[in-house]
C-alpha cells in the first residue's frame, strides 16, 4: 500500500512558477547550453532534444544567424519565452487532467 499526495496550484500561481522558472533556466545559459550540445553534434531529431522548449530554442538559434540588430535578437528572445511558457502551461494542464483521474491521489491545495 502506498500513499500518494499530489500538490495542486492555483492556475495563477501555477503560471507565475512557470514563468519564474522559465526566467531563470534562461539566465543560467539554457540557450548557451543548446547552442554547445549542438556544437557537439546532436541534432534537433535526439530524443532529448524534442523536450519542452529545446525545440522552439533550436529553431530561435537557426533563425538568430538571419536577425539584425540587438532590438530583433531581444524580440525574438522574448517571444520565445512566452511560446515557451504557453507551451509549458499547456503541458501542465494535461498532465492535471490526467492525473485527476487517479482515484489512488490526495490532493492537497497550496
Amino acid at each position: 500500500d502506498s500513499l500518494i499526495f499530489g500538490v495542486e496550484h492555483s492556475g495563477g500561481n501555477l503560471k507565475r512558477r512557470i514563468s519564474e522558472r522559465l526566467e531563470k533556466m534562461f539566465a543560467d545559459g539554457w540557450i548557451e547550453e543548446i547552442r554547445d550540445l549542438l556544437a557537439r553534434g546532436y541534432t534537433a531529431d535526439d530524443p532529448g532534444m524534442k523536450s519542452h522548449g529545446y525545440r522552439e530554442i533550436i529553431q530561435y538559434l537557426s533563425e538568430f544567424e538571419s536577425a539584425g540588430s540587438d532590438a530583433d535578437i531581444e524580440a525574438m528572445q522574448e517571444e520565445l519565452k512566452k511560446k515557451i511558457a504557453a507551451k509549458t502551461r499547456q503541458y501542465a494542464k494535461r498532465q492535471m487532467t490526467w492525473w485527476r483521474n487517479d482515484k489512488r491521489i490526495r490532493w492537497v491545495t497550496v
